[in-house]
């Protein structure tokens, strides 16, 4: 277990920082690729990920792939879980890492982190080309 938990760190670490910075690499600033909008104007999908009808808080740190959005939703962890398997196609693999659950296609083409986070959870979704 302690394998697969380092294993996972690693992977979404290095998810993240390559999300936030290759922006840098083509010269523009994390400022300018970074939108927030407001909890009504959540978008309903993103590429080809459904988001909650009480998405929130929304900020999306890159529009082009690789792509990455977070947003808070009132749902618990379990409820979410539930909802993001009828959307996705295909093979999930799924892991449990410091009360995150990690959803990943078979491909890493989509893969959503889903965060326990004050009365809801947080929802990240990475999309890779």
């Amino acid at each position: 277990m302690l394998i697969t938990t380092e294993l996972v760190k690693r992977t979404l670490g290095g998810l993240l920082i390559s999300l936030l910075f290759s922006n840098t690499l083509h010269g523009e600033s994390r400022s300018e690729q970074t939108t927030s909008v407001s909890g009504s104007a959540c978008p309903s999908n993103f590429y080809s990920v459904q988001l909650t009808t009480d998405a929130s808080a929304c900020h999306v740190f890159a529009d082009d792939l690789p792509a990455s959005l977070t947003y808070h939703s009132k749902q618990t962890s379990d409820e979410l879980e539930h909802f993001f398997r009828q959307q996705i196609d295909g093979p999930v693999n799924q892991s449990l890492s410091q009360n995150r659950i990690l959803m990943r296609q078979a491909n890493d083409q989509t893969i959503i982190v889903i965060s326990p986070d004050g009365t809801g959870s947080q929802v990240d979704i990475l999309v890779n080309p």
